[in-house]
């Protein structure tokens, strides 16, 4: 069914979902496990705690994307109407895995609204478009670096808020980290990416406004 209107191919299919999988696993032994590095006499509520370890699958998955998706940014990052490789193609599978299992997390517990909604499934769909024709791959990693790689100092940050240690050194170096990597990545490094995708006639016109969107 899904084939009709979405025409992943069973190896894509399967990729996403082997990664939906590992994420989700990954969560479950997190949450099981204690806060780390929590302060002792710091109390949190439950939906702190919560936030605490989805937040560190975040890191992780911010991580993973922005090292790997670093070499084809800066030294491979091919050109238009390229096929897919099958490293473009893993990549994809890894963050889309990651952020149905984000969704199902958020709407497990209660958290979704309208906004996220539509980051979420914005983020599938424009990610997992290129697996559909085989091609702009290569746009979308590129779309990886940008978006991901002040991630993680950001998740440290409210982590670190939530431990209430927002007047500490560790904080404001997490803050100037977060500043500097989002200002490079997002207005220098963003604007370029921006360019060469919406000017590319084979990128189909949704990955055009996620790219577009990576300057806001």
């Amino acid at each position: 069914f899904y084939n009709d209107y979405y025409p992943l191919s069973k190896e894509d299919a399967t990729g996403i979902a082997i990664s939906f999988v590992i994420w989700s696993t990954m969560y479950i032994i997190v949450e099981r496990l204690p806060l780390p590095l929590k302060p002792k006499g710091v109390e949190l509520s439950r939906s702190q705690a919560l936030d605490v370890k989805n937040r560190i699958i975040s890191i992780i998955h911010g991580l993973v994307l922005a090292i790997f998706s670093a070499p084809e940014f800066y030294f491979y990052p091919g050109s238009c109407g390229d096929p897919n490789t099958t490293y473009e193609k893993r990549l994809i599978y890894t963050a889309v895995g990651y952020f149905l299992y984000d969704f199902s997390a958020m709407a497990c517990y209660g958290l979704l609204d309208f906004a996220m909604s539509f980051h979420h499934w914005t983020c599938i769909i424009g990610m997992s478009l290129p697996l559909t024709y085989g091609m702009s791959g290569n746009y979308v990693v590129q779309g990886m670096f940008v978006a991901e790689g002040s991630n993680p100092f950001m998740h440290i940050r409210i982590i670190l808020r939530h431990y209430g240690l927002r007047y500490t050194r560790a904080y404001e170096t997490m803050e100037i980290l977060f500043m500097i990597i989002y200002i490079f990545g997002r207005i220098i490094m963003g604007t370029y990416t921006a360019w060469s995708t919406s000017f590319c006639h084979n990128n189909h016109w949704l990955i055009k406004i996620a790219a577009m969107g990576l300057l806001v």
